[in-house]
């Protein structure tokens, strides 16, 4: 069942019941307080307006994306995500040697200044990315009709572009997994046995010593770029961030085995200082997935040294390809419910968890020797 959060602001000015508290909600505390902010701004935006207390002005595209996406309070991956858009859409000269898109003022934009810049998106972008950009103007144009400061929205008369392509069959099966393991060294073992547990990649890389009680793993965050909250040089650090989807945690029991794996992977690890995003301090580590010095491992680092041992190998497996064995596998040997591997996965949708089923040739090989079978039971037809 899913959970939601109430919160609430308090505007500057009154609604016409003489109130000025604004609800909303949230899957959590701090994005209910969020939406009701929001609410509250644009409320105390429009009574200026209509009471004459400030000028209207409308933002050109550059300072409204600005001040949606790229602003101070933004989390830094979601800022890195915003800024490439942000700057291809601002960018971009709807006619050659005109004014860039970003200068235009809200009001001034029609379909047509759009329609070549979310082509040229679109042509050098695929996957999630081309609705992305169509999805992020849509939404700041409502906002905008909102605050009256356009009355139209012509990012709704974008062409809409598929958000999934077609799903692949597995190309790696757990058979396979045995020639990676073998080549592996202790560190990408024990990454290979988290991963094909289900974990996401950024998941088992934050495993760390205390993550590990008895036979039980409880996982709590993922490893991520977030704002340096030293205000250093570096504008971003490598630390621990909360799980995906707002999950509070993940925890399964694990075999013998695995967790002799884990912790022999375990004895390379030394004490590493990270910041934890989630309790706002800086903590010591000993991480279950070390890099060759023994600290936390980076993501693209990681995925680098797995890749070299895929091609050394000749498996194609990459790290999500784990979740997509643990839900297939799950699904067409064991007698667990569909809802249960949902929940195992973190999925709050079941249609979601369906997407990580994969087929293979032997899948295909299967299905068209059963159908035959009951075409032949279906007549009473008999084999030569």
């Amino acid at each position: 069942m899913t959970k939601f959060a109430y919160g609430y602001v308090f505007s500057k000015h009154p609604l016409p019941n003489g109130l000025r508290k604004h609800y909303a909600t949230g899957k959590t505390k701090t994005q209910a307080e969020a939406a009701a902010r929001a609410k509250a701004d644009a409320h105390d935006a429009d009574w200026q307006l209509r009471n004459g207390v400030a000028p209207r002005i409308t933002p050109t595209l550059r300072q409204a994306l600005t001040e949606r996406h790229l602003h101070s309070d933004q989390p830094f991956t979601s800022f890195k995500k915003y800024r490439s858009v942000v700057e291809f859409a601002c960018s971009f000269q709807p006619l050659e040697g005109g004014r860039a898109l970003g200068d235009y003022y809200l009001n001034e934009i029609q379909l047509h200044h759009l329609e070549p810049m979310y082509r040229a998106w679109c042509r050098n972008h695929v996957g999630q990315s081309q609705p992305y950009m169509r999805d992020m103007l849509n939404g700041l144009f409502k906002r905008h009709i909102k605050l009256r400061n356009v009355t139209e929205n012509p990012a709704e008369d974008l062409p809409r572009a598929k958000r999934r392509k077609a799903r692949k069959k597995l190309e790696v099966r757990d058979g396979d997994l045995q020639k990676l393991f073998d080549a592996a060294d202790i560190r990408l073992k024990a990454a290979l046995v988290l991963l094909r547990r289900s974990l996401r990649a950024g998941e088992a890389l934050a495993v760390t010593e205390s993550s590990i009680k008895g036979n039980r793993l409880t996982v709590r965050f993922q490893v991520n770029d977030l704002w340096n909250p030293d205000g250093a040089d570096s504008k971003s650090v490598w630390g621990l961030a909360k799980l995906k989807h707002d999950a509070e945690e993940k925890s399964f029991e694990l075999t013998q085995a695995e967790l002799e794996i884990l912790h022999e992977s375990l004895k390379l690890a030394k004490a590493t200082k990270v910041y934890n995003e989630v309790a706002r301090k800086w903590e010591s580590h000993r991480f279950v997935v070390p890099n060759a010095n023994g600290s936390d491992w980076h993501y693209n680092d990681f995925l680098l040294a797995l890749k070299e041992l895929t091609e050394k190998v000749g498996v194609p497996f990459r790290p999500h390809d784990g979740r997509r064995l643990y839900a297939t596998g799950l699904m067409r040997t064991e007698s667990v419910s569909p809802d249960a591997i949902r929940q195992s996965m973190g999925h709050s949708n079941l249609d979601t968890t369906m997407l990580y089923m994969r087929s293979n040739a032997e899948d295909d090989a299967r299905v068209n020797d059963a159908a035959g079978r009951q075409v032949m039971q279906a007549f009473g037809l008999r084999a030569d």
